[in-house]
């Protein structure tokens, strides 16, 4: 799980989890990685916010579980 404080609400102004740094060209591509990632893997990603802070989720079934 990864957990960061926020001062706003993450998931209304930037439901999209886009990059907002100033060189946003050099940046931004760590969740299009993730979401690849968890549907090649069958994952689920679940972001939620609590007491202040921003939480994640991310869980990916193993190859066994993928051809069961």
């Amino acid at each position: 799980m990864l957990e960061n404080s926020i001062e706003g609400s993450v998931l209304e102004e930037n439901p999209m989890l886009r990059s907002r740094k100033e060189d946003s060209e050099k940046h931004g591509f760590g969740m299009e990685s993730i979401y690849g990632i968890i549907g090649k893997y069958h994952g689920e990603n679940i972001c939620w916010e609590e007491d202040g802070n921003f939480c994640q989720s991310i869980v990916l079934l193993k190859q066994q579980e993928m051809t069961a």
